[in-house]
């Protein structure tokens, strides 16, 4: 019995355009999303030039169709997030986080709603961040707005929530981030938080008006202390999200094989 997944692979290395149009419809090729997605990345891998590979995508996958294929990888490396126009990767973050969080009331559209931002959004946009902060278009990205705040300042208050929600301003002193002693291990003896530029770096904010910028955030309340528990338990969502993702069934086959060998282990 052939396998779905390496008889189109065989297709990705002599005829990527074919490989490409087995892709057009949900499972017609036989694999999983996960293994769509992967097939998409092999593809625009064929690809010497990135204009080229856009427009193979545009002529072969409806606009929808290539959403759901980025989302499908969600935040995990992806050759095709960088090729797709700016507005799949858009509907694509947007389409990871209604489906992380089932916030069905939420608004996630451009227009958004002001009444106030759920404590996963900055932690799916700065899970994607990551990935996507060196694609050309990224500026332009980050003034997209999700839920009343743009990007960029989703980031802003992730970045300033998960270290600690510190003083914008205040260096850390020389030797910060070397192991500290305690006393007594309480968190009273815990090493004080700050804000490094490192951290704005990582998602491609380097402008010298960052720290400005959160400060203006916060002025305004609109940067939303959270609680250490809500940070965490958004990003075990996001880990098991990422996880599942990593150890996703790539055929249909296989997965049908699983969820059979889950049954008979419950109906033991």
């Amino acid at each position: 019995m052939s396998n779905p997944m390496n008889d189109i692979r065989a297709l990705v290395l002599t005829k990527p355009i074919t490989a490409l149009e087995r892709l057009r419809y949900p499972g017609e090729s036989g694999l999983t999303p996960m293994g769509e997605a992967n097939v998409l990345d092999e593809v625009v891998g064929q690809f010497a030039d990135p204009a080229v590979a856009r427009r193979a995508l545009d002529e072969n996958l409806t606009r929808d169709r290539q959403i759901e294929l980025i989302a499908a990888r969600g935040d995990l490396p992806s050759s095709a997030a960088f090729v797709v126009d700016q507005d799949v990767v858009f509907e694509a973050l947007i389409r990871e986080h209604a489906e992380a969080f089932g916030d069905e009331q939420h608004d996630h559209s451009e227009d958004g709603f002001e009444g106030g931002v759920l404590v996963a959004d900055p932690f799916v946009i700065l899970a994607w961040a990551f990935k996507y902060h060196e694609r050309e278009d990224w500026p332009e990205l980050l003034l997209r707005s999700i839920g009343g705040l743009t990007v960029r300042e989703h980031l802003l208050v992730a970045i300033w929530n998960d270290a600690g929600c510190p003083q914008v301003f205040e260096e850390p002193p020389v030797g910060h981030g070397e192991e500290d002693e305690r006393s007594d291990g309480g968190d009273d003896d815990a090493p004080k938080a700050y804000l490094t530029d490192d951290m704005f770096d990582a998602v491609g904010l380097n402008s010298p008006e960052v720290r400005d910028d959160l400060v203006a955030l916060i002025a305004k309340g609109r940067a939303v202390q959270m609680s250490r528990v809500e940070i965490d338990e958004a990003k075990l969502v996001i880990a098991e999200r990422r996880y599942k993702r990593e150890t996703a069934p790539l055929s249909s086959d296989a997965a049908r094989g699983g969820s059979e060998q889950t049954k008979d282990e419950l109906n033991f």
